[in-house]
């Protein structure tokens, strides 16, 4: 079988997306909003492409971590608010000039890059327990004095979830101080503020948080930690990570395979194939002594280390030829998971997902 040109890509399965977002749509309140998450290039999804289809399928605000982020979906022509997560700077202030841009104030530190008669649509960040962006609760009555010293469009009060998956205790304690910073702003005369603090965990877990938006990241892209949760839910894995068989060698007992020689042949007529995919695509290295993938709905093992361009895996149990596709993860039953592969690192999904890199190609398909 002749390949037409390097076989490793990362299909992004929108019809998994939509599907993830009617999930989203069914956990909150009717009147409930989404910011969807497409920090980041949407988690390694591509967030141009991401945001142009949730935006054509009725999501109209979106989430990133910081200028350049907001900007490229500007500059794609993208007709939504985007909401700065993260600090601003001249940058953003600057780019808020020119499009529908919503800053963050993190901190007090923010206003110097207001003057007092700028207009610029902003939301707050307040610390109710996450320990990083944020203004703390104890702080508010400086910050409500300080904005009404600027002409400053305040539309959103928002704060972040650190431990909403195991934590329960903690997690109702934060709705709790969430809901008095709330009432304290209604009472000191804001008006027409949207109000939001659930990630994934948040909406999976408490739907008492939905509040008027929430801020779906990793649950939209059909990853969650909690795999029976995942799959109870009906979640769809957006990406598929695969390959193709390139080449299959025969091996004798006793020869090595990859770099270090850490797997030796254990008998004659040896069955390997190559795999053009290694860790400068984002297949980690550390998975090199434990890590599988699938062909033909069958786990196959990785042998030797996972090198910078090339795998190699085990044929011996399996009838494999030439041209036959390799997923590394995301099959739509979970039998190769990205959480499962994220455990098995000691990390989670958004580090795998991420990690994909760009010469992986990305294609979009609704089938």
């Amino acid at each position: 079988m002749l390949i037409k040109e390097r076989p490793t890509i990362a299909k992004i399965k929108l019809k998994n997306l939509i599907n993830n977002i009617n999930i989203i749509k069914n956990l909150i309140n009717p009147t409930t909003k989404i910011i969807a998450v497409v920090k980041a290039n949407a988690y390694g999804h591509g967030a141009v492409e991401i945001s142009k289809f949730l935006n054509k399928n009725g999501i109209n605000f979106f989430a990133v971590a910081y200028h350049d982020e907001a900007k490229e979906l500007f500059e794609a022509n993208i007709k939504a608010k985007v909401l700065n997560f993260g600090k601003i700077y001249k940058k953003d202030v600057e780019l808020a000039k020119k499009y529908d841009y919503v800053l963050s104030i993190t901190s007090f530190d923010c206003f110097n890059y207001f003057s007092k008669d700028d207009k610029f649509e902003i939301h707050i960040n307040i610390d109710t327990g996450m320990g990083r962006c944020g203004i703390f609760v104890e702080d508010l009555p400086f910050l409500i004095e300080k904005l009404k010293s600027y002409n400053l469009n305040l539309t959103g009060i928002y704060s972040h979830f650190p431990a909403a998956d195991e934590n329960v205790n903690f997690t109702e304690k934060q709705i709790k101080i969430f809901e008095r910073v709330k009432k304290l702003f209604i009472e000191k005369g804001f008006k027409n503020l949207k109000f939001h603090i659930s990630n994934s965990d948040g909406i999976i877990n408490f739907k008492e948080a939905n509040f008027d938006y929430v801020r779906p990241g990793i649950m939209l892209y059909g990853s969650y930690w909690n795999k029976e949760k995942k799959i109870k839910l009906g979640l769809k894995p957006v990406m598929e990570f695969s390959s193709k068989i390139i080449d299959i060698k025969t091996f004798y007992k006793n020869q090595t395979i990859g770099y270090k020689q850490t797997f030796k042949v254990p008998f004659n007529n040896f069955k390997a194939g190559l795999v053009p995919v290694g860790y400068a695509d984002g297949y980690p290295r550390i998975l090199s002594p434990k890590g599988e993938v699938l062909i033909k709905n069958k786990k196959v093992p990785i042998l030797g280390l996972v090198s910078m361009d090339w795998m190699i895996i085990d044929l011996n149990d399996i009838d494999a030829k030439i041209g036959d596709e390799v997923i590394l993860f995301g099959d739509d039953n979970f039998i190769i998971d990205v959480d499962n592969i994220a455990s098995k690192m000691g990390t989670i999904s958004y580090e795998v997902l991420t990690g994909i890199g760009k010469r992986v190609k990305r294609i979009y398909s609704y089938d």
